[in-house]
């Protein structure tokens, strides 16, 4: 190996090993760490072992990040099944007050609505799902133990063609603010059950029959203990950006 072919190998290994690390929190980070691993091994092999050493030591930093991420994954799967981490972290949780504003430019308050059931829609007008399910949402909001709320994070105006076009029957609006659980939305449609006391009974995504959605929405209200702050979820992503922030820490750097 030629003293320019050594270097380049050895600062693009560094260079793999270095980036696999923040890479791995995305998946894709065990591609870099194999080719950094493989190229800190070319170098060990052809006698160069100082000069491979950083290289096996960020590049196994990447892997043992994948690793760890993996088995968190299977591990979190295992504990909370098939549950959406939505559900898992805001059931028997109180929903704190919020408003909505609507396109004809008046506020609905959910502390008008504390003493009925509430199913709060978060949906889009470019949501092919959610849109389907809007007349569901009609025949439900027509029943008078039940009341409809839609959440959209569109332009106002855009709310205000798609009630039209879709001929929603039920409020819909636009958040004053932001706030949680809402903020935590990732997927659409997101349905949130809301029992007589304020209380999150149930978080579902995703298609449901009409059958569920009022089976869900005419539930008595919540039995289980009532909590003001929603659950922490295992998250090995959190678990290593918190050792991440400890060494950094202990070596006086900032972050």
């Amino acid at each position: 190996m030629s003293q320019k072919g050594l270097w380049f190998t050895a600062l693009l290994s560094y260079f793999l090993g270095l980036i696999s690390i923040p890479l791995s929190f995305v998946v894709i980070g065990i591609i870099p760490a194999v080719l950094g691993y493989s190229s800190s091994y070319a170098m060990y092999k052809n006698g160069f072992r100082l000069l491979s050493l950083p290289g096996f030591i960020l590049a196994g930093l990447g892997l043992l990040h994948c690793l760890i991420i993996f088995v968190f994954t299977v591990y979190a799967g295992l504990m909370y099944g098939s549950e959406d981490p939505l559900h898992i972290r805001w059931k028997g949780i109180q929903l704190n007050a919020f408003s909505i504003n609507t396109p004809d430019g008046e506020i609905v308050d959910f502390e008008d609505f504390r003493k009925q059931r509430v199913v709060i829609a978060y949906w889009a007008s470019w949501c092919a799902p959610c849109v389907s399910k809007i007349p569901n949402l009609n025949s439900l909001n027509s029943n008078p133990n039940v009341t409809v709320i839609g959440i959209s994070s569109e332009d106002i105006n855009v709310i205000k063609d798609s009630r039209e076009k879709f001929s929603i029957r039920y409020a819909v609006g636009k958040l004053n603010n932001q706030v949680k659980p809402f903020s935590e939305v990732t997927r659409l449609p997101t349905l949130f059950f809301i029992d007589r006391r304020g209380v999150i009974q149930n978080v579902k995504v995703g298609l449901l029959e009409y059958s569920e959605i009022k089976k869900l929405a005419l539930n008595s209200d919540y039995n289980g203990e009532i909590y003001q702050d929603p659950k922490e979820l295992f998250n090995g992503v959190e678990f290593l950006l918190n050792c991440w922030d400890i060494a950094f820490s202990r070596l006086g750097i900032k972050v």
